[in-house]
């Protein structure tokens, strides 16, 4: 009866273990990706600006 109980238990939590692995991993690849595009968007932060700049002169 412990064995089954075991048996039962174990793949649940095996399963619970790897989801947890993925989202860590998930959220570590997110948080290279953001800071790496920070650093992109740092250097072209002025052609950002000038496009906001013209598209808000097109909506009206």
């Amino acid at each position: 009866m412990k064995r089954r109980k075991i048996k039962t238990s174990y793949p649940k939590s095996r399963n619970a273990f790897i989801l947890v692995a993925l989202v860590i991993t998930a959220t570590i690849i997110t948080a290279l990706f953001s800071t790496f595009f920070i650093h992109v968007y740092a250097k072209e932060k002025i052609t950002i600006s000038e496009f906001q700049i013209s598209t808000n002169v097109a909506i009206p």
